[in-house]
């Protein structure tokens, strides 16, 4: 782990998701992350976050300043084979290495913070949502989209990461726009998260 990114698991068997959002982007404040997801591990959610990082011995107290932070267990590994450090709780090790290869695969997760994230505020058109952020595309449930229709944001975007791309889901408001499917206090705990 030297002069590079590492891809960091965090654990601490935390049931409620809006509480893990709060306190895991203040643990993270002052990092260069700027991918974070949760994942639902073994009933409970997990956290990860891609976290760029420069020289062995700034990354190592880095880290454990994180880990002391965040508390549970962290778990930051880079390519598939390196060497892995762990950190903190035993019993949440599993949880955090499986959020962090869920990260660095690309196979699943839900954003809490992605490039882009502050571009995507008010009301936009469909196709300016990809071409402000990291989101990839939007996956419509209800409703059909064009690139003209408008996304009322809300002030709450939180995408999905499957097979290597940001997808954002959305529904139906009344007012004619979509919205996104998740909202502030509803976190529907599905396998996708």
């Amino acid at each position: 782990m030297t002069d590079a990114v590492v891809w960091v698991g965090l654990d601490r068997g935390d049931a409620d998701l809006a509480h893990l959002d709060h306190e895991l982007l203040a643990a993270l404040e002052g990092l260069d992350a700027p991918l974070v997801c949760t994942h639902v591990v073994d009933g409970h959610h997990a956290a990860s976050a891609r976290v760029g990082l420069d020289g062995v011995l700034p990354a190592v107290d880095r880290l454990a300043a994180l880990a002391a932070r965040f508390g549970g267990a962290l778990v930051a590994v880079g390519a598939p084979g390196d060497p892995a450090l762990e950190l903190g709780d035993e019993r949440f090790r599993g949880g955090a290495r499986a959020a962090a290869a869920a990260l660095r695969d690309g196979r699943e997760g839900r954003a809490v913070r992605f490039p882009g994230q502050e571009a995507l505020t008010g009301r936009l058109t469909v196709a300016e949502v990809p071409a402000r952020s990291a989101i990839a595309e939007l996956v419509a449930i209800g409703t059909v989209l064009d690139d003209d229709r408008v996304l009322d944001t809300r002030g709450y975007v939180r995408p999905l990461l499957s097979h290597g791309a940001l997808r954002l889901t959305v529904v139906p408001a009344a007012t004619g726009t979509v919205i996104p499917h998740e909202r502030p206090g509803r976190h529907d705990c599905g396998k996708d998260h």
